[in-house]
């Protein structure tokens, strides 16, 4: 990659969801959640949407970004 690194290894199980929440620095990122969903072996990754109701209180829910397979690519040699 052509840029500074910083990698973080997270390790989770089935149906497990992380967020990640770029807190610092001088950009402003949007949150993302990223869900291991095991009843189709997809990963789900959205992004925070934050509106404001006409009163001016946030009002946040998630949109779907894309889903990925999260199968393993693995091929096994069949038995002999």
């Amino acid at each position: 990659m052509d840029f500074d690194e910083k990698r973080n290894t997270i390790n989770v199980g089935s149906n497990s969801t992380i967020i990640i929440d770029k807190m610092y620095g001088p950009t402003i990122f949007c949150n993302l959640r990223i869900t291991a969903r095991s009843k189709d072996c997809k990963w789900i990754i959205e992004r925070e949407v934050i509106e404001q109701d006409d009163q001016g209180n946030d009002i946040t829910s998630w949109e779907t970004m894309c889903e990925i397979d999260g199968q393993a690519s693995i091929r096994f040699r069949e038995e002999e």
